[in-house]
């Protein structure tokens, strides 16, 4: 027994051990904040989803799914003790179809999840099966009522800041490892973050969040929206995000007629301060305008003129997708499994740089294991999945478009199309937010509503 107890002591001091510590007490304290206060539930799932989705331990970016895991033994352990209890809320026709749309698909990534691990490669794969089913959870808990959803314009705010701490957590490290450690801020991204394609995704929902701030009548919430911006761009700008550029320039188009053209102005104009800052101190001489203006529009060349495009590497993945599950009806229809394409990218990628007279390239591309996430989900769920997942992107489409009397619903819009887009750019199958924006009753939908919902 006293060999047992010293044992543990020696673990719970060792790093290992103090990392168990740290994430039991964070583990208990969520726990406990939403059992004893249930209106504590929308604010937790905004915070985590986007303040965690972009981190990664070891290449694996579990952190904003271990949080709101914690967030649901909470609402478990709420209505256990009968704090909270669950209620059918009123619902239509439409939305009771996208809340089977949304389950039916869930259930089907979670047998797919189920398929993947079996072939015993890595005990991680047991992971995904759980990570649908969490989803599925959720959904059904926000589609009913009993946790208080906070009003359009508080939403708003928890989002800005959650988007405000992020990012500004994102580019000091980034100065840390520069000024500090007096390494190069790339370093970082092989670190304990996520690639900028990765970790910029949530600003499909901060940057709506921060046009309805701005539209606020109190001076506080504008000053709020106000910084947030501005950290984002300086963070666009300082890690050369390019995906971030376009978003920032694209949302405010898209926010136009919410904003009016004097505060899009503004925006624009501290847009190309920033911008001037960067080529004149930062950036190295040869980054100058026109190589901004290049890049940029290299960059949208993917939609208009593919041959030409900046991102060719990624055009070449998505044309692999089809191919690769065309083998027979089976796998067309259902794909291979959750998460079992690895060994099939690289090869896949090496036979269409071969048969377009590129062997150098095919030989450096052979052993590629990931690839982008419209890839991923069609070789590993089939047309199945992705007409699933397409779904409910048009439901969710049809919630916003339909509605009466909205404020943004252009802008609203081109976030939902941005978060679709982005499977087309990187990998976003494991983000929680991703689901939560075309979630029934999910992000979008909130924001849809007007005040007095």
């Amino acid at each position: 027994m006293l060999s047992f107890i010293l044992n543990l002591f020696s673990f719970l001091i060792s790093p290992k051990g103090l990392i168990v510590i740290i994430f039991g007490i964070i583990s208990a304290s969520i726990l406990l904040a939403v059992a004893l206060k249930p209106m504590r539930f929308w604010p937790l799932l905004l915070i985590f989803t986007i303040g965690a989705g972009g981190i990664a331990i070891r290449s694996v970016g579990f952190l904003d799914e271990y949080l709101i895991g914690c967030v649901l033994l909470g609402t478990f352990l709420a209505m256990s003790i009968s704090a909270v209890r669950l209620k059918n809320s009123p619902k239509n026709r439409w939305e009771k179809l996208h809340l089977l749309a949304f389950l039916l698909m869930i259930s089907y990534m979670v047998v797919q999840g189920v398929y993947g691990s079996l072939d015993g490669e890595s005990l991680q794969k047991i992971r995904w099966p759980i990570y649908f089913a969490m989803l599925g959870i959720i959904a059904l808990i926000i589609s009913k009522d009993g946790f208080p959803v906070p009003s359009k314009r508080k939403l708003s705010l928890i989002i800005a800041l959650s988007g405000l701490t992020y990012f500004l957590l994102y580019s000091a490290s980034g100065l840390f490892y520069e000024i500090i450690l007096g390494e190069s801020r790339w370093n970082l991204l092989g670190g304990s973050w996520a690639g900028t394609t990765y970790t910029v995704f949530p600003l499909v929902a901060v940057i709506p969040a921060l046009i309805f701030l701005f539209k606020d009548k109190r001076y506080a919430y504008r000053l709020i929206a106000s910084i947030t911006l501005l950290s984002i761009i300086f963070f666009s700008f300082y890690f050369e995000s390019r995906i971030s550029w376009l978003l920032i320039i694209g949302f405010f188009i898209a926010g136009l007629p919410l904003l009016g053209f004097r505060k899009v102005i503004l925006s624009f104009i501290t847009f190309l301060l920033v911008l001037s800052l960067f080529i004149n101190f930062i950036w190295p001489k040869w980054f100058t305008a026109d190589v901004f203006k290049n890049l940029l529009i290299d960059t949208t060349k993917a939609v208009w003129q593919p041959s030409e495009a900046h991102d060719t590497g990624r055009l070449m993945h998505l044309q692999i997708a089809f191919p690769i599950i065309s083998s027979d009806w089976k796998t067309f229809l259902f794909g291979y499994g959750f998460r079992t394409s690895r060994p099939l990218i690289g090869p896949s990628l090496a036979k269409l740089w071969i048969e377009r007279g590129r062997p150098d390239v095919a030989e450096k591309v052979k052993d590629y294991h990931s690839t982008i996430a419209f890839t991923a989900l069609v070789t590993e769920t089939g047309i199945i999945g992705l007409l699933l997942l397409i779904l409910n992107f048009l439901f969710t489409a049809r919630k916003i478009l339909f509605k009466k009397i909205i404020q943004g619903k252009l802008m609203l819009l081109f976030s939902l199309l941005a978060t679709f887009l982005w499977l087309l750019s990187g990998t976003v199958l494991d983000i929680v937010l991703f689901y939560l924006m075309i979630m029934p009753s999910g992000l979008l939908t909130q924001l849809s509503k007007s005040e007095t919902e």
